[in-house]
Formats: structure tokens, C-alpha cells, sequence
């Protein structure tokens, strides 16, 4: 009825074979999270598939994905990130979210994703500026990718930053979106 697997500090993964139903967030931790290895079948009802958030300390809250495989429905966000969200490698899809990936900054250098969005499939926001105002300019927002395979199939913007967007390498695909006001790629 709450969080699937939970830590006030860090939840490390080194492998393993994870199943979590959960009604609020499936992983989740104040300072981080970090995945070496694994197989994870996540669900959260109402939150996200995994959420590192520490309004404590803006430097922490973030996720590091080094491999692993994911299948992740979430209420809210696949993946979600107070400050930093960093994926090297893994395979990663998101079946179902409001937001596929998010964090204040995004970085993908590889690893092959597909993403599943009722809003913005990848989305660099947060802080204090782009909290209360999600349209504000953040010069420290940004979404990097630089390898990997990244499949985008959203119902608002593709890819969404609020500060600055670079595409150094890998593949990119993008669906959607459905309204006139996004667009496919939105910094």
C-alpha cells in the first residue's frame, strides 16, 4: 500500500531478479539510487517506478543506471530525479507513465530505451525556478544524449527541457505528440 522497496539514503542494486507492485513509488530514495545490474518488473499505482528526491540537499536525489532491464508502469513517472538522472547502459522500457524520464538533468550515453508518456517523454526540469513555473527557462536543466537507442512515444512533448537539449550521438525516435501546443523536441 506504499512504497515498494524504500531508503532514506542510497538503495544499491548489483544484480538480482526484482517484482514490485506498488501504490506509491516502486524504488525510492532520498539521496539516490544506483543500478549495476538487475532485472526489475516495476508498477506503481499512483507514483513513479523509481524516485530519488531529497528537498534537503538540491545535490542529491539522483539515479544511476548502469545496466539492467526494466519494465516500468507508473501512475506518474517512469523515472523520476530531484537532481540528476544518468542511464550508460541497460535496457529500459516504460509502458506506461505521465512523464518516461525525468530529472534536472537527463543524460543517456547508452543503452537502448522506449518510453511510453501521457505528457513528456523525457523532461529536463526542477530546481527552484522550473518547480513553480514549469514554462521558466533553467539554465541548469538540460537533456544530453550521446549513445544508446531512445524510442519516444508521447502525448505531449518528446523530449522537454527547460534549459538546453544536446543530441551528440545514438539514436533518437520520437512519436507524438498529440496536442498542438508540444512538439517533438521542446527546449
Amino acid at each position: 500500500n506504499g512504497h515498494g522497496i524504500a531508503s532514506k539514503d542510497t538503495l544499491c542494486f548489483t544484480g538480482g531478479t526484482y517484482t514490485v507492485n506498488a501504490e506509491r513509488h516502486a524504488l525510492s530514495a532520498k539521496d539516490d539510487i544506483r543500478v549495476m545490474d538487475g532485472t526489475f518488473d516495476l508498477t506503481s499505482v499512483s507514483k513513479d517506478g523509481l524516485n530519488a528526491d531529497n528537498d534537503e540537499d538540491e545535490t542529491l536525489g539522483f539515479i544511476y543506471i548502469e545496466n539492467g532491464e526494466f519494465t516500468i508502469s507508473a501512475g506518474d513517472d517512469g523515472m523520476h530525479a530531484g537532481s540528476s538522472l544518468r542511464i550508460l547502459g541497460g535496457n529500459i522500457t516504460v509502458t506506461k507513465s505521465y512523464e518516461g524520464l525525468e530529472g534536472h538533468t537527463v543524460e543517456i550515453s547508452g543503452g537502448t530505451i522506449s518510453v511510453k508518456a501521457s505528457d513528456d517523454g523525457i523532461n529536463a526540469a526542477g530546481g527552484t525556478t522550473s518547480a513553480n513555473d514549469p514554462m521558466a527557462t533553467d539554465e541548469n536543466a538540460y537533456v544530453r544524449i550521446s549513445g544508446g537507442s531512445v524510442t519516444v512515444d508521447a502525448d505531449g512533448d518528446g523530449i522537454d527541457s527547460n534549459g538546453a537539449l544536446y543530441v551528440l550521438g545514438g539514436t533518437v525516435t520520437v512519436f507524438g505528440p498529440t496536442s498542438g501546443g508540444d512538439g517533438a523536441l521542446d527546449y
